[in-house]
């Protein structure tokens, strides 16, 4: 009845023993896949400054869009005067 009772305990044992070893080689494995914080802070930091260089040359761009769009205004605008002014014309500039 005892010897019963002890095979029946140490094929528990094996058995736990097999489970335990499959759940900590995976968490072995899910650990090396999980990302860390401080992995996700540094991708999260990355993607600000990313986003950050973008905004910065999209209102780079727009500044020397608006800088020709305003010059070629100018010189629009003084084209026309003088073609158009009797006062510029008989003044020789």
């Amino acid at each position: 009845m005892c010897r019963g009772f002890f095979e029946k305990i140490e094929e528990e044992i094996k058995t736990y023993r097999v489970k335990f070893s499959e759940m900590t080689d995976s968490y072995d494995v899910w650990n090396k896949n999980h990302k860390k914080p401080s992995d996700l802070k540094e991708a999260a930091l990355y993607a600000l400054e990313a986003r950050l260089l973008n905004e910065e040359h999209a209102r780079i761009s727009e500044a020397i869009t608006i800088k020709d769009v305003m010059n070629k205004l100018i010189y629009s605008f003084s084209h026309h005067l003088e073609s158009t002014s009797p006062f510029l014309k008989s003044k020789n500039y």
